[in-house]
């Protein structure tokens, strides 16, 4: 999947060794983490009666899934040494 960018680290600028990525929840991890019983089908269906396309959610979220996937692809390159995680990771969901 990783695409070829012509990325060149600076040579006397930031060196990164350690990072950690936090991705984002999409509104579509939202809605199946919070509908875990539901398939797909089921899921679509619920989010066009509240007004939201479940396509257009699913489209947004492989986007963004593909643009976490070059980065990590990039500063894996350059030798960097990443941990990934979500955002759920780091929040407490009993407020939804």
């Amino acid at each position: 999947m990783a695409t070829n960018y012509d990325v060149k680290a600076p040579e006397d600028g930031l060196k990164l060794i350690n990072l950690l990525v936090v991705t984002k929840l999409s509104r579509f991890a939202y809605e199946k983490v919070r509908h875990p019983e539901m398939s797909d089908t089921e899921l679509a269906e619920s989010l066009n009666m509240r007004g939201s396309m479940y396509k257009s959610l699913k489209t947004r979220h492989d986007i963004h899934q593909r643009y976490v996937d070059t980065m990590i692809d990039i500063l894996t390159r350059h030798g960097c040494h990443l941990n990934v995680s979500g955002v759920k990771d780091f929040v407490q969901w009993e407020w939804c």
